[in-house]
């Protein structure tokens, strides 16, 4: 398999075995958010799994399929989010926004980002005036809240 657009720490994982891979993933040093631990424990409802570009599963109700794709300058990411209920999309947006920021300052080296909620609270409205007021009738989980 040809890793070459990969950086050489992700291609050190990527060369290991796939119980070696998923032991990496569900490590503690890989990525520290409670709903990224969530999302891993949840990768038993696996729907699709093409290494290294396509992995799908459900998460509660809702499917998320996530691509990668070698480009000139790296790797593209794709990620969908089927969402059951239309009324949370500005929600699950902004948290994807932040965690997709969180993944890509962990790849460059950078230290932990600021708040995530801090982040969510800034980029939220900007999904909400794209998607419009019946995409974010549902708030923040209580959680968060």
């Amino acid at each position: 398999m040809d890793w070459g657009h990969l950086r050489p720490e992700a291609c050190a994982v990527a060369a290991r075995s796939a119980p070696e891979r998923l032991a990496h993933l569900r490590a503690s040093h890989w990525i520290g958010y409670g709903r990224a631990s969530q999302a891993l424990a949840q990768l038993e409802e696996m729907l699709a799994y093409e290494p290294p570009t396509v992995v799908e599963f459900r998460w509660g109700p809702d499917v998320i399929r996530i691509e990668l794709r070698e480009v000139a300058a790296g790797t593209e990411l794709t990620l969908l989010d089927t969402l059951e209920v239309q009324g949370k999309a500005a929600r699950d947006a902004a948290g994807w926004h932040v965690c997709l920021d969180s993944l890509e300052s962990s790849l460059a080296g950078g230290s932990e980002p600021r708040e995530q909620m801090e982040r969510w609270a800034e980029v939220q409205p900007h999904y909400v005036e794209r998607f419009g007021p019946a995409a974010a009738s549902i708030g923040p989980p209580e959680r968060l809240q």
